[in-house]
Order: structure tokens, then C-alpha cells, then sequence
């Protein structure tokens, strides 16, 4: 069951992996954020999926219906400083489909200041 998702990173350009599977800004800049969860079964519980900033709190929140739904889809664009730390929890604990095509988080830089 995880709590905490932990994240590969593929480049690491702009955004490095820290340690424990989080993620740190590199540089300043406007980035847009999308992200996939998929419990790796069908739950009744829901679950809420976040992802928060080290420096704004909370910038994205989605929620798996245990009733209907098994992933959440989020997207949005924000500015992010050097050094913020980037965390994607689940609540609460699930066992997540950790194959690319089902739980995937990208980072696009869309500008420097």
C-alpha cells in the first residue's frame, strides 16, 4: 500500500528525483504539471490524490471514486521556484498501478523568469 508516490525520472533537465521519490525544481519558471494515478484495483473506498508544493502548499488535488472510478487525470500550469520539493500522496493508502501507461507524472518548463 503506498501513501507517498515515488517517481523515475527520465530527464532530469529542470526537475531532479530526490531520494525518497520525490521531485526538486531546478531552475525558476512557469511549468505546466499533468498527472495519471491508477489504483491497481477497483476500490470502494475513495481516495484523494495530492500534489503539493514544499513552498504553495497544495497545487493540484483529484479524487478516485470508489464507486465508479479506478484513476484520476490532473493537469495545471504554475510557477515554481528553485529548490521546491514536489510530493504526490494518496489517502488514503492504496496499491497503485505502477506501469507508465497507468501512473505517470510529467513536467513541462514553459518559461524561465
Amino acid at each position: 500500500m503506498v501513501g507517498t508516490l515515488q517517481w523515475k525520472t527520465v530527464r532530469e533537465n529542470f526537475i531532479k528525483k530526490k531520494p525518497m521519490g520525490q521531485l526538486i525544481v531546478d531552475k525558476d519558471g512557469q511549468y505546466f504539471l499533468y498527472l495519471q494515478v491508477t489504483l491497481a484495483s477497483h476500490e470502494k473506498a475513495n481516495h484523494t490524490i495530492t500534489v503539493e508544493s514544499a513552498q504553495r502548499k497544495v497545487i493540484l488535488n483529484g479524487l478516485i471514486n470508489g464507486s465508479k472510478l479506478s484513476t484520476v487525470f490532473m493537469a495545471k500550469g504554475f510557477f515554481l521556484d528553485k529548490g521546491d520539493i514536489l510530493t504526490v500522496t494518496c489517502q488514503p493508502k492504496a496499491k497503485i498501478q505502477t506501469f507508465h501507461t497507468e501512473t505517470y507524472l510529467g513536467v513541462i518548463k514553459i518559461n524561465s523568469t
